[in-house]
């Protein structure tokens, strides 16, 4: 699975590079569906944060997808997110496949993001007179913060129902659920590049382990409008 995102990404006209022409270069992350990492590869000159970035990305996608999703929000006093899930139609209950995109997409305080006009708020945020970069939603209520943001230097960790997602969750796009048939069994996060070609080196990382198309992310509405799995970037390959 690494060596196949690999590969895509060497392939992959990176959209943050210069000069222009350049292949992407990322951290990859793959875990197993008990949010425990399997491997991690970092292709020559990525950027650093991607390393961290790209578990976060893999376990988010991993968590969301997992039959007990719900019930390990609930176990970490979080079931208001869990319920909000449920009365939107998309229940963490391993009946939806969920992708980062998807995660990030019902994670915004308007909903559905770009919305002009009879907006509210996804089922993950906060309301919008609410939100803040420090009041976002589920992504920092699930962390354990016992610090001043500006000034404390305590590590951010989650609740201990959530250990799975040991390193917090990550709402950017570019990570996918891993299947064999059926079963899920882990997901992988790449992070380095725009977060179309993350999605695109993700993507091509699962083949043979994608999630069934009939579970996925873009196969559910959530107040009339489709879900995102995956976008790719136009013209994304340099050969």
């Amino acid at each position: 699975i690494i060596a196949q995102a690999a590969v895509q990404a060497n392939r992959t006209r990176a959209a943050i590079r210069n000069p222009i022409g350049s292949p992407a270069r990322v951290s990859i992350t793959v875990t197993d569906a008990g949010g425990r990492i399997l491997g991690i590869f970092r292709t020559s000159d990525a950027p650093i944060f991607g390393f961290d970035v790209s578990a976060q990305k893999a376990r988010t996608a991993n968590f969301f997808t997992r039959t007990d999703a719900g019930t390990s929000l609930v176990a970490a006093g979080l079931g208001g997110y869990s319920t909000a899930m449920t009365n939107e139609g998309v229940s963490l209950n391993g009946s939806t496949a969920f992708s980062d995109r998807a995660v990030g997409f019902l994670s915004q305080p308007i909903f559905p993001p770009a919305a002009s006009a009879n907006f509210s708020f996804g089922p993950l945020s906060k309301p919008l007179g609410q939100w803040s970069i420090f009041n976002t939603g589920l992504q920092l209520d699930a962390l354990l913060i016992t610090m001043n943001f500006l000034t404390g230097t305590t590590p951010c960790t989650p609740a201990p129902a959530l250990s799975r997602v040991q390193n917090g969750f990550q709402i950017f796009p570019g990570a996918v659920p891993l299947f064999k048939g059926a079963t899920h069994v882990g997901a992988i996060g790449v992070s380095g590049d725009g977060v179309d070609q993350d999605d695109i080196i993700a993507s091509l990382g699962s083949v043979g382990f994608e999630a069934p198309a009939g579970i996925r992310a873009d196969t559910r509405t959530v107040r009339g409008v489709r879900l995102p799995y995956v976008v790719f970037p136009r013209n994304p390959n340099l050969f």
